[in-house]
C-alpha cells in the first residue's frame, strides 16, 4: 500500500528537521564537536532554540542520527558488493565502511565512539560495544562468510564467530587510532595493509583450492 503524499506542514517540518541536521553537521565537521554550540547552531539557521529541540534533544542527538543516516548508505553500497572471490569481498566490505567513516567526519566519528565506549549514551540494541557502522559490517561480513561456505569458497572449520570478533576489534581500534590522529590520515589508506593481512592470516587459511 503506498503512503499518502506529505501535507504542506510536513514538508515545512522535513525541510527545518534537514537543514538543522545539514547545518550542524557541516558545523561540527569544521569546527568541532566542542567548538559548536546549539545557540550556534540556531544562529546560522535562524531558528529560535525551542525549534531546535522539537526536533533534537540534543547535540548527541545530531552524532547518533548522522552515524544512523550514514550506516544506511554503508548497507546500500554493501548489498552492491557482489563481484571477485571472497577474499575481495571481504576487503571491499572493510574499506567501504571505512570510507563511510570519512564522508561522516573525524569529529562525529570520533564522538560517537567517546560515547559508545563510555557508556556515555549507547544504543540499546548494541549495548555500547559498537558503533552502528562496525555492527553492519560485521552482519555483511557474516552473510558473506556463510555465504561462501555454503557456495564451497571456504571450509567449514573456518571459526565465524572467532573472526567476525577479531574484525571488529581491529575496526574499533582503527576508528580510535583515527580519531586521536584527528583525521590527518586517510582512514581508508590507514586500513588497506591490516585488512590485507588481516584476509591472509583469517580467511585465506580456509579458502577451498579447487
Amino acid at each position: 500500500m503506498s503512503q499518502p503524499p506529505l501535507t504542506l506542514r510536513q514538508l515545512q517540518a522535513k525541510a527545518t528537521k534537514e537543514k538543522i541536521f545539514d547545518t550542524a553537521t557541516e558545523m561540527i565537521k569544521k569546527y568541532g564537536y566542542d567548538n559548536v554550540t546549539i545557540e550556534d547552531i540556531c544562529l546560522q539557521c535562524n531558528i529560535a532554540k525551542g525549534l531546535f529541540y522539537h526536533y533534537f534533544k540534543s547535540k548527541i542527538d545530531i552524532t547518533a542520527a548522522s552515524e544512523e543516516l550514514m550506516a544506511n548508505k554503508f548497507c546500500e553500497e554493501a548489498r552492491k558488493i557482489t563481484e571477485g572471490n571472497i577474499n575481495s569481498r571481504i576487503f571491499n566490505l572493510c574499506q567501504t565502511m571505512f570510507m563511510t567513516a570519512e564522508n561522516i567526519g573525524v569529529e562525529i566519528t570520533r564522538r560517537r565512539s567517546i560515547q559508545l565506549f563510555s557508556g556515555e549514551e549507547p544504543p540499546h540494541d548494541l549495548e555500547g560495544k559498537e558503533t552502528l557502522l562496525t555492527a553492519h559490517c560485521k552482519q555483511f561480513m557474516q552473510t558473506m562468510i556463510e555465504d561462501a561456505i555454503r557456495n564451497g569458497e571456504l571450509r567449514t572449520e573456518i571459526p565465524v564467530t572467532q573472526t567476525l570478533e577479531i574484525f571488529s576489534i581491529v575496526f574499533n581500534g582503527l576508528l580510535c587510532r583515527w580519531g586521536m590522529i584527528n583525521g590527518k590520515e586517510s582512514l581508508v589508506k590507514m586500513s588497506e595493509q591490516i585488512i590485507n593481512w588481516l584476509i591472509q592470516v583469517l580467511i585465506c587459511p580456509y579458502l577451498v583450492h579447487e
